[in-house]
């Protein structure tokens, strides 16, 4: 997750972080956000015109769904996944998979040659750095690891929504073990900052994770609708797509 030791112990002391949202939800989640990766990614196969295998890293990969999940794709795919939490790497070695695990910090990747990877993306977890400067040195790093071309898919909660900076802010910390209340969210401008060039952005997704299971049909015709309407800006969710200069 982070280099900061306050984080290292709150994510080892959750006995697993797959548990902490609804089943339901976050699948739900899994799907949305892996479908709009799995579409970045082939696109950017296409452009480069191969069909080769595609090297990426997970940052805060925590017990590898992602990696699992999306490596079951289409795609052909080798994902390594960082995390700064022991105990969530055990989880995700415990699943059978033959990747790469790294335990390290995603704003010092010591373990990444330069330009090594094709892609990376990391999934709620760049919130979770101590400090701006730490969300900072993170954009830099990556930039560091991916080939010239290379896409950086960032997927955050957006605030700017004031309900949903509400509830991140007190009330999912008091119910959920993923926060703690000290969350850095990243901000727009600080992305803009840095030396990839923003590809796209993507607000999505309305379906509180306190919805009901048998809700969940109705939830989802909704949320399409609403994704895809000028309100989407609302959203709960927002992607960035960044690339680095060819």
């Amino acid at each position: 997750m982070t280099n900061s030791q306050n984080t290292h112990n709150h994510f080892d002391t959750i006995d697993n972080y797959d548990d902490e949202i609804p089943a339901h939800i976050a699948r739900y989640l899994r799907e949305v956000k892996s479908q709009k990766i799995i579409t970045i990614l082939k696109q950017f196969l296409n452009d480069k015109k191969s069909s080769g295998q595609l090297n990426g890293i997970d940052l805060g990969c925590g017990t590898g769904e992602y990696v699992k999940y999306l490596q079951e794709k289409d795609l052909i795919l080798s994902i390594d996944g960082l995390d700064f939490s022991k105990k969530q790497l055990e989880l995700a070695k415990q699943k059978g998979l033959k990747n790469h695990f790294i335990h390290d910090s995603m704003s010092h990747i010591s373990n990444a040659k330069d330009c090594y990877y094709d892609f990376s993306y990391a999934i709620n977890s760049i919130h979770h750095l101590p400090s701006k400067e730490e969300q900072s040195k993170t954009l830099d790093e990556v930039f560091r690891i991916l080939k010239p071309g290379g896409i950086f898919i960032i997927h955050e909660i957006n605030i700017k929504n004031p309900l949903i900076r509400f509830y991140v802010n007190y009330i999912f910390p008091r119910i959920r073990n993923i926060d703690d209340g000290s969350e850095i969210w990243l901000t727009e401008k600080l992305v803009k900052e840095c030396h990839f060039i923003i590809e796209q952005i993507d607000y999505f997704t309305f379906i509180p994770d306190f919805t009901p299971e048998f809700l969940m049909g109705t939830m989802i015709t909704l949320d399409k609708i609403l994704s895809h309407s000028p309100l989407s800006v609302f959203g709960a969710h927002v992607m960035y797509v960044l690339k680095k200069p060819e």
